[in-house]
């Protein structure tokens, strides 16, 4: 595989990511929450469009499994901050 499936699939799974925070934290009233989902869920999709359609040759390098998770471990990171939101109900 290459690493762009690594880092597109988890730019892809960012907006399917903060749906379950939302879930598991009942934040369907959080206006943050939202708007959190619409920037940053729109955000992944943008960045897999342009993926597909201006290729950063950087990214098109072989990645082992190994490696490709380490690219996933370290992209959750983002994931912090919407789980801090929605875990803590903040606004």
């Amino acid at each position: 595989m290459k690493q762009k499936h690594f880092i597109d699939s988890h730019k892809g799974a960012t907006a399917f990511f903060i749906l379950f925070c939302m879930y598991w934290f009942d934040g369907f009233q959080s206006p943050t929450l939202w708007l959190y989902l619409a920037t940053h869920g729109t955000y992944g999709f943008l960045w897999i469009w342009k993926s597909r359609v201006f290729p950063d040759k950087q990214w098109e390098q072989p990645s082992s499994i190994w490696y490709g998770l380490y690219i996933w471990a370290g992209l959750s990171l983002y994931w912090i901050t919407p789980f801090i939101i929605a875990s803590q109900k903040i606004e």
